[in-house]
């Protein structure tokens, strides 16, 4: 998913002489592609006559859509080259009103969507090119605007995204660093170590400033598990952590004598927030903390049943890593006599949870069923070789 969603462009105050009605028509193309991306998917034909009727978008809704944005990229570029030569002999800037960067990301986007990743990286990288134009030109006006600095760590973050689809791992943790130094750096601008605390805070107030740091934080945790450099993602996941709640929902006052470690009661549920607690119970028992990773688990469980309902299949596969987490600690030593034991029919008990929400919304006869009531029945067969 692309890390930010391009504003409509508006044709600008002034028209080129050489091109009077250019600002007007990609504004016009640009409008008839967001139509064909938001307009409803097409009906497969093939399914009229069944009882489900699968929707799809359409490869010629796509086409359509690139077609516009294509025409409508070539025009601002065209608008903004000869606005540069004209700024020579004036004072005024070439790209502050120029609405190529939402177009370039709108298309790379698209692109994005199609697995057309190298295509994707091409437009962020130049959307990069005009914002940090942008805000070389904003900072000789000493007219710096914040949202331009957002905008440069969201295009960082989908070169990112593109980057770790591509196989590219450094390139992508780096762009996703890129994100969070741009935003550090615009927050540091003139301040001492001892306004640290509430720059912070200032950012965690900032959903969208949030957001973006979350998104970097969390995509450099997803990258690092993936690379099992345990200890490296779940410092990535904690500091996306704080971010991503408020990037989600307002900030919330916590009351007076209440636990602020609380998540589920301090802040609004949220599927991304319980995503998040649920990587961070992935990282803890791969690092062997299993009560800390079981407690992750269960914050997850409970956020994604209050937000997508008790039978949906993310909390099934909490309650189904609660119940591998359970096993490996009863298997991992230690304990009193007969501890291993009642940690190994809660594993059960789990692993029956599971098993249940998945013969609702997957059949009695789906694998994922299967598994789940063969490990309810006998936990430590999870040994043998976890999905």
């Amino acid at each position: 998913a692309a890390a930010a969603a391009a504003a409509s462009p508006e044709p600008s105050s002034s028209s080129s002489s050489q091109l009077p009605h250019a600002d007007a028509l990609a504004a016009s193309h640009y409008t008839l592609a967001q139509l064909w991306l938001e307009s409803p998917p097409q009906s497969d034909a093939s399914t009229a006559a069944s009882t489900t009727t699968t929707t799809t978008l359409t490869p010629n809704k796509w086409d359509e859509a690139v077609r516009h944005l294509v025409a409508a990229r070539d025009l601002q570029r065209q608008l903004l080259e000869q606005r540069q030569q004209q700024q020579s002999s004036s004072s005024s800037s070439s790209s502050l009103s120029s609405p190529l960067p939402a177009v370039h990301t709108t298309l790379g986007n698209v692109y994005g969507q199609q697995q057309k990743l190298d295509l994707a990286l091409e437009e962020y990288n130049q959307a990069l090119e005009v914002l940090l134009l942008r805000q070389q030109e904003q900072q000789q006006q000493a007219q710096v605007n914040s949202a331009v600095v957002t905008d440069i760590a969201a295009t960082h973050n989908n070169r990112g995204f593109m980057l770790q689809g591509m196989g590219d791992v450094p390139a992508a943790l780096e762009a996703h660093q890129q994100a969070i130094e741009v935003l550090n750096t615009d927050k540091n601008d003139g301040s001492n170590d001892d306004d640290s605390d509430s720059e912070q805070q200032e950012q965690i107030n900032d959903p969208f400033v949030a957001r973006q740091l979350a998104l970097a934080h969390g995509s450099q945790g997803n990258i690092h598990r993936s690379q099992r450099n345990w200890e490296q993602a779940l410092q990535a996941y904690q500091q996306a952590h704080p971010y991503l709640k408020t990037s989600v929902a307002p900030p919330v006052v916590v009351a007076v004598g209440s636990s602020q470690q609380d998540d589920d009661n301090a802040f609004p549920h949220h599927p991304d927030v319980a995503a998040n607690h649920n990587n961070l119970g992935l990282v803890y028992t791969a690092l062997r903390h299993f009560d800390k990773a079981a407690e992750e688990y269960r914050h997850a469980a409970r956020q994604f049943q209050a937000t997508l309902g008790p039978t949906h299949n993310h909390v099934a596969a909490c309650h189904f890593n609660l119940g591998l987490t359970s096993v490996s600690q009863a298997r991992a030593g230690g304990m009193l006599p007969g501890e291993a034991d009642q940690i190994l029919k809660r594993a059960s008990d789990e692993f029956a949870v599971a098993q249940r929400i998945w013969e609702q919304i997957l059949g009695a006869e789906h694998e994922q069923t299967h598994l789940a009531a063969r490990y309810a029945k006998q936990p430590t067969a999870s040994l043998e070789g976890n999905s």
